[in-house]
């Protein structure tokens, strides 16, 4: 039962709430998603087992940088 509700909210957050365009070349429609992880959801994401850490310094570069393209996309898609 749990899978299934997963799967239901994974269908549900991949809803597109900006413009769909015709042109193959453009980027995904926004979703979601990309509000939750940044990407459209199209299945459940696998765990990462990946023994790598990332130092705090880039960790906050990184989360700087999505958060930036974010609003980037957000505010040129979904705003105008």
């Amino acid at each position: 039962m749990s899978t299934l509700l997963i799967q239901i909210e994974a269908c549900l957050n991949s809803r597109p709430i900006s413009t769909l365009s015709q042109d193959p070349t453009d980027q995904q429609p926004l979703t979601p998603g990309h509000f939750i992880i940044g990407d459209a959801l199209t299945a459940i994401p696998e765990p990462s087992y990946r023994d790598e850490s990332i130092s705090y310094s880039n960790r906050w570069k990184l989360g700087q940088k999505l958060y930036q393209d974010f609003w980037r996309r957000w505010s040129a898609e979904y705003l105008t």
